[in-house]
């Protein structure tokens, strides 16, 4: 299973645009979205959410993401306004660094929180799951530890039944792959992030061949040697920086 991670705020984008993109990411084969918040007032969020429900039907096919920057007062905020919502998850609604903070904001809302994806190592996510702060657990393999790191992230997690939702961010395709790869091989595997065809895109051409696709909401787990992932040496080059050295 995988979501469009989008929602960004650009200049001039509007809620028909905010709208349009996730039109755009459902005709792709998408079943759920996640959106940025909190970069603009509490009430021109809430209307941005609601913009998008109009296109998803569905607050369990949305998630919210602040990146870690409020505080607990706001984060708690934030939750009461999107809790009648019923968004998918909250992510990141404070700092990464734990603090009694999570378990507070644990204690204030029904709507399921997420978080770990600047957390490294079993031993970084250790509080957040033995205080039972987190909902869902959001390693990302280039932070965490690589494959091995996640499997062990996720194999704690699921002593205490936390389901697992891999972050891959604004990463390239050999991050994407190795998320699938994690995916296929944890018990308590619940959704990853990809970016193949945001508005931005341009990183699924780093694939040569057939460009991957998303149907009903899922990613097909890649075959071939490694991570089955070949590179296109054409956008290697034409992505390598002035007078840099091409490797491929």
């Amino acid at each position: 299973w995988v979501y469009a991670a989008g929602g960004y705020y650009y200049p001039g984008k509007d809620l028909e645009g905010l709208q349009d993109e996730m039109k755009h990411y459902l005709d792709l084969g998408y079943s759920c979205v996640k959106m940025k918040v909190g970069g603009v007032p509490l009430a021109e969020d809430i209307a941005r959410i609601e913009a998008v429900l109009k296109i998803v039907g569905d607050g369990q096919r949305l998630a919210v993401d602040v990146n870690g920057k409020f505080d607990l007062p706001t984060a708690i905020g934030l939750c009461k306004a999107i809790e009648p919502s019923d968004p998918m998850w909250f992510e990141d609604p404070l700092p990464f660094t734990y603090s009694d903070a999570w378990r507070e904001l644990r204690r204030s809302t029904k709507v399921p929180i997420l978080t770990g994806e600047k957390v490294e190592m079993v031993s970084g996510f250790k509080p957040y799951l033995d205080n039972g702060v987190v909902d869902i657990l959001h390693p990302d393999p280039a932070f965490s530890g690589g494959i091995t790191g996640c499997r062990k992230i996720a194999d704690y997690a699921a002593l205490t039944r936390v389901p697992v939702a891999l972050h891959i961010g604004p990463a390239s395709m050999i991050r994407f792959f190795a998320g699938a790869h994690i995916g296929g091989a944890i018990q308590n595997f619940f959704k990853m992030e990809n970016l193949i065809g945001d508005y931005r895109g341009f990183k699924e051409k780093m694939a040569a061949g057939p460009t991957p696709q998303i149907r009903k909401g899922l990613f097909a787990l890649p075959e071939g040697p490694g991570l089955g992932l070949t590179i296109n040496p054409d956008w290697i080059k034409e992505h390598t920086a002035k007078g840099e050295p091409s490797w491929s």
